[in-house]
């Protein structure tokens, strides 16, 4: 399981955050023009889509790549693969929804006024997906799995994409 010695931590710089926020915009455009909206973000907390363009964008910096907003879609992986879910909570939780789509999910605590996330483990969904960790007294049930029964990052797995980014700097 994850240790605490063992998170990574992202920071950005202060061009790292203009071209986030321009990536935030983009994104934000595309929900409204296709007039949706992932059911968690909508009513729940209205700064969920920028946390989480934050902890995607550091995903893709930790591996040196580009952030590019492709057309939203919500059952794509969010970057080489990966699921990355972010809270702003220090102890918080990696949330999967029961509409998410199967994948590994790696969780980003997204600090310091959105200029630092440390990523603190990973699970694969199935994993995700068990009674222990499935919570109904929340505005939106789902699985709430605590930081302590995240794996390593040490021990993520390699996806495909990040398999032919690394051999062929594609992705």
């Amino acid at each position: 399981m994850a240790q605490i010695d063992e998170r990574i931590t992202i920071r950005l710089t202060g061009a790292d955050c203009l071209e986030r926020d321009r990536l935030h915009r983009e994104r934000e455009h595309q929900v409204k023009a296709r007039n949706s909206r992932d059911t968690f973000t909508s009513a729940y907390t209205p700064k969920a889509g920028y946390t989480g363009i934050t902890a995607e964008y550091a995903f893709a910096k930790w591996f040196g790549i580009e952030l590019v907003n492709n057309l939203y879609d919500p059952f794509a992986a969010d970057v080489l693969g990966y699921q990355i879910k972010a809270t702003e909570r220090y102890n918080g939780c990696l949330i999967k929804q029961p509409h998410n789509p199967a994948g590994l999910y790696v969780l980003g605590v997204v600090l310091n006024d959105y200029t630092e996330v440390s990523f603190r483990g990973w699970k694969d969904s199935s994993e995700v997906q068990r009674a222990c960790y499935w919570r109904a007294d929340v505005p939106k049930p789902g699985y709430f799995v605590p930081q302590a029964a995240l794996w390593a990052l040490s021990d993520l797995p390699e996806t495909n994409e990040l398999f032919t980014h690394r051999t062929t700097g594609v992705w």
